[in-house]
């Protein structure tokens, strides 16, 4: 069982973030359930709350997938007080040093992270083609990878993502 915290479904790409984690679980485990997707909505705490209440409330819970940089602290607060870091899986989005070094420690299973140098890049080389005249694709995937212990170490595509962010070496 896992649960979800995030800032706010009205806007689109957040709530994607969520609906595409849920939807990645239910196709790859199946047995995984969800316990709730949980939106703050900007309440000073809400995360620390929702956090604290659901190690309480809900025994069974394996896990937390916090949708944005600044949820990912307040859950790893709520499971160091719990005294079940390690025991409950949490996988963060948007890297930062600190999230880095938590994968490090094994406080965080994962850190999802997106490539921001090609996604300025091809954004805007796509806008250029697209005011030329020339046709662009629909779709255009600008990189992201799943930053755990094995992959900093060992996945040429993750160690570049983190060399382009300068992290490779933090």
């Amino acid at each position: 069982k896992y649960a979800i915290v995030n800032w706010n479904d009205g806007i689109i790409t957040n709530g994607q973030r969520s609906q595409g984690a849920q939807e990645y679980i239910e196709q790859n485990y199946p047995d995984m359930e969800c316990y709730r997707s949980f939106f703050t909505y900007g309440i000073v705490d809400a995360e620390l709350t929702f956090a604290r209440d659901t190690l309480t409330s809900q025994a069974d819970i394996g896990g937390f997938i916090t949708g944005c940089e600044s949820y990912m602290p307040p859950v790893v607060a709520a499971t160091q007080e719990a005294g079940k870091v390690g025991e409950i899986k949490i996988v963060a989005i948007d890297i930062t040093p600190v999230s880095l070094e938590y994968v490090k420690d094994g406080t965080l299973a994962a850190v999802i992270t997106q490539n921001p140098f090609n996604m300025g890049y091809t954004g805007t080389m796509t806008a250029y083609k697209a005011a030329l005249g020339e046709e662009v694709p629909e779709f255009i995937d600008s990189g992201s990878a799943i930053v755990d212990k094995e992959t900093m170490e060992s996945d040429e595509a993750t160690r570049a993502i983190l060399k382009d962010l300068n992290l490779l070496d933090a």
